[in-house]
């Protein structure tokens, strides 16, 4: 968040949301005991999608960094050719991420950011769904 330009008074609210925070289970036979949230966010606080987003913004700014995803064009009056080029390198719904890219070698750096961006966020990706 910090990276991002929150306020700072915005990042110690989090904070203290999150400084020993715990979570139970309910069971049939009862609750369980208190178990610390270490990781991820609260389940079921409205905040945890937006904390997510903000999460997932940096390593969406890193993707599109180069303009090494796809080129497509499209008219425009305000060049002299009448054609604009616009480059879209990555798509992202909820927690599922998409490259695009006009070339393999460029396909191939895009597919070692999330990967690195994972190491040092301390993400898991799940190898069961990702595709070629």
């Amino acid at each position: 968040m910090f990276d991002l330009g929150f306020p700072t008074n915005a990042i110690d609210v989090v904070k203290k949301l999150y400084y020993q925070a715990h979570t139970r289970i309910r069971l049939p036979s009862g609750c369980t005991g208190d178990i610390p949230v270490k990781r991820g966010t609260i389940q079921g606080d409205t905040l945890s999608p937006f904390l997510f987003l903000t999460y997932m913004e940096l390593l969406l700014r890193w993707l599109h960094a180069g303009n090494r995803g796809y080129m497509h064009g499209h008219a425009d009056t305000s060049t002299p050719n009448n054609k604009a080029k616009n480059c879209t390198s990555s798509g992202a719904f909820a927690d599922d991420l998409i490259h695009l890219s006009g070339s393999y070698p460029n396909l191939r750096l895009h597919a070692m950011k999330p990967t690195r961006y994972a190491d040092w966020a301390h993400l898991i990706i799940s190898g069961k769904q990702t595709k070629r």
